[in-house]
């Protein structure tokens, strides 16, 4: 269930970056369901160390496979590849509109977020 409500996000919102603490009526505990995926994931590679975690969490090569084809990230938002995707989509609103100047709610498929991005950094 929780994998449909993901891919649904996706196509909703044209990325899989789902907000941690995102939990909605459309969107029941997406956002914890989403730090349970990367914990879990994180956990396997550790376990494929050789190393045990303290938690006890599992993710098949199926799960992964599955996330992985709707592009998710197996780490946050904040990472560098994050950070240039938005960018270049700055570049792009500026290329379009002639200004980096977002208002803070835009949020379109073409620009998901910009607009608190730009005013976060």
């Amino acid at each position: 269930a929780k994998f449909q409500c993901m891919q649904r996000f996706v196509v909703e919102h044209g990325h899989a970056l789902a907000p941690y603490n995102l939990d909605t009526e459309e969107y029941p505990r997406l956002g914890a369901w989403v730090n349970a995926q990367r914990t879990a994931y994180k956990y396997e590679k550790l376990r494929a160390q050789g190393v045990e975690p303290r938690g006890n969490q599992r993710i098949s090569a199926h799960q992964i496979e599955q996330l992985e084809c709707i592009g998710f990230q197996w780490s946050a938002a904040k990472d560098a590849r994050s950070w240039d995707k938005k960018f270049a989509q700055l570049a792009l609103h500026v290329a379009e509109f002639g200004t980096a100047r977002v208002d803070w709610k835009l949020d379109t498929p073409k620009y998901p977020k910009l607009g608190q991005w730009v005013m976060n950094h």
